[in-house]
């Protein structure tokens, strides 16, 4: 394909970079078609193939535009995607992420503000400034606002620390969530079960396999399980809040089963 049918590529996803030095190669190219050889700066031998000019031409330009081989530490993390260096604490960089997303908007995916939080443990999560702290609402309260028992189910767990009100929110979700659609609750609580994994599947992308073993404080696991629970009774499209919900909660579950001591 012609270098000048740059048309036919701009649909095809790349980091910045990557397009900005395409851009480059390709004007060159249509120059020196235009332009007159013998002219040429970029043509020091007097008998050369037009793809040695134009491999000149290529590094004279993008030297002058800036690009440089830069240095990168050896143990620099890498999108596994592309193989851009990433932040650490991701595993797909910003560009390939958003791409995913494009060719599947139908599936709503984990939204990523681009900053971390890092626990003593050395978990991650993204950061939660400015979101509110909904493990700090009088949770009673809220359950006798919206109804429901789910939000009852956590507030019993913060009064008594006892993991089974946690289980019991699951179970009622799950009703919530799949009842509409007929079935038994051991049906409801797999097809919870199962859309929770995808939260799972995203979470091991941004930030790794089991991060979240590694030790998160219950609060934030409440915060932002009833964070999620509120949106998704709100109707909020932007992210798969219930999958989210489900996913603090049975990572809160094993908290308190596995890690002795657990930071509450």
């Amino acid at each position: 394909m012609p270098m000048c049918e740059y048309e036919n590529l701009k649909d095809i996803h790349m980091p910045e970079t990557q397009r900005k030095i395409m851009d480059i190669m390709c004007d060159a190219w249509d120059d020196c078609r235009e332009s007159n050889c013998t002219d040429c700066p970029d043509r020091p031998k007097e008998y050369m193939r037009i793809m040695e000019c134009v491999a000149l031409k290529y590094s004279r330009l993008l030297y002058k535009a800036g690009f440089r081989q830069a240095e990168q530490p050896e143990n620099a993390e890498r999108c596994v995607v592309c193989g851009e260096i990433i932040p650490e604490g991701r595993q797909v960089c910003p560009q390939c992420e958003a791409a995913e997303g494009t060719e599947t908007p139908q599936e709503p995916h984990i939204m990523d503000s681009g900053e971390r939080r890092e626990f003593a443990t050395g978990a991650v999560r993204d950061i939660q400034e400015g979101k509110g702290r909904c493990d700090l609402l009088p949770l009673d309260i809220v359950e006798e606002l919206i109804g429901g028992q789910v939000i009852g189910n956590i507030h019993e767990f913060q009064e008594t620390q006892n993991p089974d009100a946690l289980y019991i929110a699951l179970k009622h979700f799950a009703e919530m969530q799949y009842c509409l659609v007929g079935g038994s609750i051991s049906q409801d609580t797999a097809d919870m079960v199962l859309d929770g994994s995808k939260h799972f599947e995203g979470g091991a992308k941004k930030y790794g396999e089991y991060n979240w073993q590694k030790g998160i404080p219950v609060h934030s696991y409440i915060d932002s399980a009833v964070r999620h629970f509120l949106k998704w009774c709100r109707g909020d499209k932007d992210e798969p809040h219930d999958r989210a919900f489900v996913w603090n909660i049975l990572c809160l579950l094993w908290t308190l089963k596995h890690i002795e001591n657990a930071e509450v």
